[in-house]
């Protein structure tokens, strides 16, 4: 009876299994219509400026947000930590093109729909953190927070990654790792660190990162990861996971999971299939289509490095650089919708 019993439950959890991956993803979209043009929309907000002014290491219109973190803290506002690169410290911007003057700056909103976020100042800079190599001061980059039994974590990067958490999401401590270094795991000069909890499935959470810039053109993208099944390590060997035909195209990677699919946001493009690694032979399974025009010269607008915000059972997909067309106009956050497919994904 007992063995009858069992072999049942097993039999329904294979189907389970079967019908998920057989079902077909979503398709996620930015307008309200759902129709061909699956671009942006025009109900979109500004949430943070371009550039911060008046702190401390201001560089007056040259420094700029870029990668960012957007969340909600214990207290219910919301949160953004932004990497600010061409700031004055903790060294000056160097007009070689070093990626120096990055430090993390954080703003806050007691609603998410606000306008022009209230700037809270600078939250640290490389000076702040332990374990930075001179090669890697001045490169603080990409922010991103989880959390996990009531205990906020961020990652982040200076050429390697490195945790912090806070109890409230707003006061940080730099944490070791398992072994007892400041240095989380070494990125191999992978930068722009996303977090994945997939321990409900593996046991694990995934990292996954862009790898080393190349700067040149025609130069092909690589999507990496690594996983633990503690956020303080130990951290697996990178494995590549994604590609696409430019660099710039893989920067900072972003995944929702939803329905049983993994969506891999790579800039305006999307991927979906039913395991979290591997998509080297998976199709774009939507394209946003966030090209929206051109400024002086020949730059291409667009929406980038987006992050997912899901609250009250809505999806919001947020970005910087692009404003209805304007460049370099800050983080702007839209309304992301989901319609059905109707056929399984190839």
């Amino acid at each position: 009876m007992k063995k009858w019993i069992i072999c049942w439950v097993l039999f329904g959890l294979i189907g389970v299994q079967v019908a998920v991956a057989g079902e077909a993803p979503e398709m996620p979209y930015l307008n309200k219509t759902a129709d061909d043009c699956m671009g942006w929309s025009t109900d979109g907000w500004r949430i943070v400026s371009r550039s911060p002014s008046n702190y401390e290491f201001d560089n007056g219109e040259d420094d700029e947000v870029v990668d960012f973190a957007i969340f909600q803290a214990a207290d219910g506002t919301w949160q953004i930590i932004g990497c600010v690169r061409w700031a004055t410290c903790p060294v000056p911007y160097d007009t070689k093109g070093q990626g120096k003057g990055r430090l993390l700056f954080r703003w806050e909103s007691a609603d998410l729909f606000a306008s022009d976020w209230k700037e809270m100042g600078v939250l640290f800079t490389t000076d702040d953190l332990k374990g930075v190599s001179k090669y890697a001061q001045g490169m603080l980059q990409a922010p991103y927070v989880v959390k996990d039994n009531g205990l906020y974590y961020m990652i982040c990067n200076t050429k390697t990654a490195h945790m912090l958490t806070s109890p409230d999401g707003k006061t940080w401590t730099q944490v070791k790792n398992h072994a007892g270094s400041y240095e989380l795991f070494n990125t191999k000069g992978g930068r722009d660190i996303t977090l994945v909890d997939n321990r409900d499935v593996d046991g694990k959470w995934y990292a996954l990162l862009c790898q080393k810039t190349s700067f040149k053109p025609g130069i092909p993208g690589f999507v990496q990861y690594t996983s633990a099944t503690n956020l303080l390590g130990p951290w697996s060997e990178l494995k590549e996971m994604a590609t696409q035909d430019h660099w710039q195209d893989v920067e900072s990677p972003s995944m929702v999971r939803r329905g049983g699919w993994y969506y891999l946001f790579l800039q305006d493009q999307i991927f979906a299939q039913p395991n979290i690694t591997d998509y080297f032979e998976h199709p774009v399974h939507a394209d946003l289509q966030s090209f929206v025009g051109q400024s002086s010269g020949s730059r291409t607008l667009r929406g980038i490095a987006p992050e997912i915000v899901e609250h009250e059972g809505n999806y919001y997909m947020a970005t910087y650089n692009t404003m209805d067309g304007e460049a370099w106009e800050g983080i702007e956050l839209r309304p992301l919708h989901w319609k059905p497919t109707s056929a399984p994904q190839e």
